[in-house]
């Protein structure tokens, strides 16, 4: 099995997502401490992300069900939950990426925001961060499950 820098291996979340053109990298953490306070405050943190995500495609008019999004919640060493995210380039074209980030880091309201465009240079490497294996409640939109299919189908 491959070890990343991190000395951890590899997910097989990131052997699917790298078959995947991403545009968007994210952090979000929460800044009410009830939304950090227990893992089961996660269905919270859930509804929050996905309510979060509907405001900014109706700001920049994209169909939320046509984005490829896989989202991870991780407990941090500072006693905090946060969500990583990555966004798919496909379902956006509609948008400059630099335009997506932007309204995505702008829309946040609840805590912090590290959100930014994907260096196509490190591209993997993003990727691999926001798949470690130390994260909880991994989801894959449906949309995104659909280009890994293509992605996959493409390379027989």
């Amino acid at each position: 099995m491959e070890v990343t820098k991190a000395g951890y291996s590899k997910s097989a979340d990131y052997y699917n997502l790298i078959l995947v053109e991403f545009s968007i990298w994210g952090i979000l953490t929460w800044a009410n401490p009830e939304m950090n306070s227990s893992k089961e405050a996660e269905k919270l943190r859930n509804d929050d992300f996905w309510r979060y995500i509907q405001h900014v495609c109706s700001v920049l008019r994209l169909q939320r069900r046509h984005l490829g999004i896989y989202r991870q919640s991780e407990f941090s060493p500072g006693k905090k939950w946060h969500c990583h995210f990555i966004i798919a380039k496909r379902g956006t074209e509609a948008v400059a990426s630099a335009a997506l980030a932007a309204t995505l880091r702008d829309d946040w309201r609840n805590g912090r925001a590290d959100i930014r465009e994907i260096d196509i240079t490190k591209a993997r490497e993003g990727i691999d961060y926001q798949s470690k294996p130390q994260g909880d409640c991994r989801i894959y939109t449906p949309a995104l499950e659909r280009m890994i299919k293509d992605a996959r189908e493409e390379t027989l």
